[in-house]
C-alpha cells in the first residue's frame, strides 16, 4: 500500500502468473504494509477494484501486526481445496 510502482506492476505480474503457471492457479491480491497508514499511496478502493476486475480476492495485510495474514492463507487454501474437490485439479499435481 506504500508503493505506487509495485501496484502499477500488479497487472503484469498477474498476467505472467496466469500465462506461465497452471491454468487453475489460485491467486489473491495482497496490499502489504497496511500498518504504515501514514505512508499509504495506494487506496483500498484501488486494490478492491483491481481484484474485482480480475476475479481474485483482495486483502490488506501487515506482516508486522499479522493483520489478515491468516485470512490470506486460509482463502488460498480453501480455493485450492474447492478446486480439488470439484475435480478441477488433481491432488498432488
Amino acid at each position: 500500500m506504500s508503493s505506487r510502482d509495485s501496484f502499477e506492476n500488479v497487472s503484469q505480474w498477474l498476467k505472467d502468473a496466469r500465462d506461465l503457471a497452471r491454468s487453475d492457479i489460485a491467486c489473491v491480491l495482497v496490499g502489504n504494509k497496511a500498518d504504515l497508514k501514514d505512508e499509504r499511496v495506494v487506496e483500498k478502493s484501488e486494490g478492491e477494484s483491481f481484484a474485482q476486475e480480475n476475479g481474485i480476492p483482495f486483502y490488506e495485510a501487515s506482516a508486522i501486526t499479522g493483520e489478515n495474514v491468516h485470512e490470506v492463507f486460509q482463502t488460498l487454501s480453501k480455493n485450492i481445496l474447492t478446486k480439488i474437490e470439484g475435480g478441477l485439479i488433481e491432488e498432488g499435481k
